[in-house]
């Protein structure tokens, strides 16, 4: 188990390295191009009745989001919340980028 912990450290210290971090006090594109400030609700740390205060966001999709999380570590960006989670189509990614934010992964050793 200390193996694999060890190899997703790895895998998400790499990920930071190329795409740098994408939490606490990212943004997220606004409709107009702009950069927009995202909302409180962490991803990486929220709960089932957090996620589902998210517009399009219900049950399905919020258990999802956490079951991923837990099992296959914190999500690194928004394209891995799209890849990994089944249900997060393009329109629910954009409601998600609006309401909420991809927050640290905390990565320890």
């Amino acid at each position: 188990m200390h193996n694999v912990n060890r190899n997703r450290a790895n895998l998400q210290e790499q990920a930071l390295r190329r795409h740098g971090p994408t939490w606490e006090g990212a943004t997220s594109p606004g409709s107009d191009g702009d950069a927009a400030v995202t909302q409180s609700i962490d991803l990486n740390h929220a709960t089932r009745e957090q996620l589902m205060e998210i517009e399009s966001i219900g049950e399905y999709e919020a258990r999802a989001l956490i079951a991923h999380r837990t099992l296959y570590g914190h999500y690194l960006g928004w394209e891995d919340v799209q890849k990994r989670v089944p249900g997060i189509d393009d329109g629910r990614l954009r409601e998600l980028q609006h309401a909420a934010r991809i927050g640290s992964p905390r990565i320890t050793s």
